[in-house]
């Protein structure tokens, strides 16, 4: 019987995949998570379609469902990339969808629905989990997944050793991955001790953790060395310690972090972790913050435009000591 919503799906054995895709751009992997796509469900987010008026939800609840007169249908939202193409995204789970760009609608809707959608729209294709793994299927997958899955079959196999990218693109997908899933991850999990091992092992151990994927990759030497960090740690209260981490200018592109700001609270066992990334030419620097959502997963959100240089230690100091306090 097929899933007639997300609920009626496990999604984590396609989401370790995407992670494990997301790292090391290997076919096999890939070749595991496209029968996977054929048969499960996705969440897309949706807004009001540019004729419909508001007017008409005057004393709707916020969360609450809707029902929208007949014949109005939401529009899918759409991703644009860097190069100016357009997607739809997708998530795998609500864990997934983005906390800082929010729409009126989540639709939910099996996977090869959503590339029949892409087909009609006329885009570049599919991402899948945006703001963590961020795997894309572009135009020719897309018109393959649909006439594979609609046959019956399992999908189109990857061709090919692997999934060729460039060095460029794999450092670049790689430091997003070490910033805002891998780093985080460890001290999730390690908590005290992870901190501890910061503190104590410095620029080292941060460097060692950035070029831990590369040991996996034939041919490709990690870029960076302890000299392209700078870090430093200190005591904010007795309960309360920081680290602050600057990470390489080398080789950084906008949405990279330029910065990281870690906290750790003793009497509540409580790691936190700040991102500030390096924005584009015409906006400003965002302050972010990666959060642990369950079983060892991660999410990460845009709190609000980062304050000056000089000032981000003191908002970072406050962040921090609300969430202790909350704990209490």
């Amino acid at each position: 019987m097929e899933p007639k919503t997300i609920k009626d799906v496990d999604n984590s054995k396609l989401e370790e995949l995407l992670t494990e895709f997301s790292n090391h751009q290997k076919k096999e992997t890939m070749n595991q998570i496209v029968p996977l796509l054929g048969k499960t469900r996705v969440l897309m987010q949706a807004n009001f379609p540019p004729e419909f008026d508001r007017n008409q939800l005057k004393g709707a609840k916020a969360g609450q469902p809707i029902k929208l007169p007949a014949g109005v249908k939401p529009v899918p939202a759409i991703l644009k990339s860097n190069e100016g193409g357009h997607f739809f995204g997708v998530y795998t789970g609500h864990g997934e969808l983005p906390q800082e760009n929010k729409f009126p609608f989540v639709l939910d809707m099996a996977f090869l629905d959503c590339c029949k959608l892409a087909q009609r729209a006329k885009l570049e294709g599919i991402v899948v989990n945006a703001f963590s793994q961020n795997v894309t299927f572009k135009k020719p997958a897309i018109e393959a997944f649909v006439k594979e899955f609609a046959a019956g079959g399992n999908g189109p196999k990857v061709p090919g050793k692997e999934v060729k990218m460039t060095q460029e693109q794999f450092h670049d997908v790689t430091r997003r991955n070490i910033e805002l899933h891998l780093l985080p991850k460890i001290l999730f999990e390690k908590k005290e001790e992870g901190f501890d091992s910061l503190c104590e092992g410095g620029e080292k151990v941060i460097a060692e953790i950035f070029s831990d994927p590369y040991k996996k990759v034939q041919g490709l030497n990690s870029p960076y060395k302890s000299a392209d960090f700078s870090m430093m740690d200190l005591n904010i209260t007795e309960d309360l310690g920081l680290i602050r981490i600057d990470l390489p200018q080398k080789g950084a592109h906008p949405g990279h972090c330029k910065r990281v700001y870690i906290t750790y609270s003793e009497s509540s066992d409580l790691i936190q972790y700040y991102t500030i990334h390096m924005p584009k030419s015409d906006e400003e620097a965002m302050l972010g913050c990666v959060i642990e959502v369950e079983d060892g997963k991660t999410k990460h959100e845009i709190l609000e435009p980062a304050p000056n240089e000089s000032a981000e230690m003191q908002k970072i100091m406050e962040l921090s000591e609300q969430v202790v306090k909350s704990r209490i």
